[in-house]
């Protein structure tokens, strides 16, 4: 049986736009699937290269678009670790888009999150069965673009 999200907080929900999209404005998010970090290193991995890629595509298509790559953790472990390691991992992943990918530095910028946004609240992880919490964590982690500013 799959497990439903339509019991989590509704005030938690977050509003996604999809890289697809053609109109955009400052404030969207959107949320990237299938990004992978090394745990001990923090760098994207190579199965990852083909999202890095569209999102790539994606900036060079928008060039008039400063965009934060921001990374989230959920909450097991240390805040601070979590913050650090977060941040790093948006480094990695705007340095890998710079220097591979060709993206111009001065529209992306990099924001660890750590775990002080989460789409599950730990207090509705405690409460799901213990077979379903590492998943719930798991939603908590991601990757986002978010658009800061389109200039004219």
């Amino acid at each position: 049986m799959g497990l439903s999200f339509a019991s989590f907080s509704q005030d938690q929900a977050i509003s996604y736009k999809s890289i697809e999209d053609s109109v955009f404005q400052a404030g969207d998010k959107i949320k990237l699937l299938e990004i992978f970090y090394d745990s001990e290193n923090n760098e994207v991995l190579p199965e990852s290269y083909s999202t890095v890629n569209s999102i790539a595509e994606f900036l060079k298509k928008h060039p008039n678009m400063i965009v934060e790559v921001g990374v989230h953790t959920d909450s097991r472990g240390n805040h601070s670790h979590n913050e650090d390691v977060s941040y790093e991992q948006a480094k990695k992943l705007v340095s890998l888009l710079m220097n591979k990918f060709g993206v111009d530095r001065f529209h992306i910028k990099a924001k660890g999150y750590g775990e002080s946004e989460p789409i599950i609240p730990d207090g509705e992880i405690a409460d799901a069965p213990l077979n379903k919490q590492g998943i719930l964590h798991q939603i908590n982690q991601r990757t986002e673009l978010k658009i800061i500013e389109i200039k004219n």
